[in-house]
């Protein structure tokens, strides 16, 4: 068994330890070393320096670690407020190509009650240039109901479009609020 020399990181005092060790007690101060091999050379460390070191690293790890989730819970949160900016900027869109102008050039969205209330207002108004009207002009109410009738389909269908399309928003929307009140919460949770 081939022995080598070494010193008492703590007390200075010589130790002889087996070539292979890698554990050893100082038998002077009863200190835990550990024998350390680098470079061709020998040499003892106190023991508890090295957890007090692996400790310490093992807490900048862990400030590490909560740094870099604090990191992505902030970029998660930015993350669901573009995507709820972005979402409301395409409705604002889509609501601006949908919406009609009215006489006074104000923009009017298509409702299914204005489609109906088309209907009604042709209704009663060729009933009664129907009824007051001559024999021979009486034909020409006809067409022109028919017309309104079909510009009210067309404002009906817009307004299915629309309340289609605003479902939809209003979906996306809830769900990418839950998204980021999910990512607030894991930020505020630290």
């Amino acid at each position: 068994m081939k022995l080598i020399r070494l010193t008492c990181g703590n007390c200075g005092a010589p130790i002889e330890v087996r070539k292979h060790a890698r554990l050893v007690v100082c038998p002077f101060c009863d200190t835990h070393l550990k024998v350390i091999r680098s470079d061709g050379a020998i040499y003892a460390i106190m023991a508890d320096v090295i957890s007090k070191s692996a400790r310490e690293l093992d807490v900048s790890a862990e400030r590490l670690d909560g740094a870099a989730s604090d990191l992505q819970n902030n970029v998660n949160v930015l993350r669901a407020e573009n995507a709820i900016m972005e979402l409301d900027e395409e409705w604002r869109w889509t609501m601006h190509a949908m919406s009609r102008s009215s006489r006074i050039g104000q923009p009017r969205l298509p409702t299914r009650s204005g489609a109906v209330l088309m209907v009604m207002a042709a209704v009663i108004v060729l009933s009664a240039y129907f009824l007051l009207a001559e024999h021979w002009s009486r034909w020409f109410t006809f067409p022109v109901f028919a017309g309104v009738v079909f510009l009210a389909w067309l404002t009906w269908s817009d307004a299915s479009e629309f309340r289609d399309a605003r479902t939809e928003y209003v979906r996306r929307r809830q769900a990418l609020m839950a998204e980021l009140g999910d990512a607030r919460s894991a930020l505020e949770g630290r």
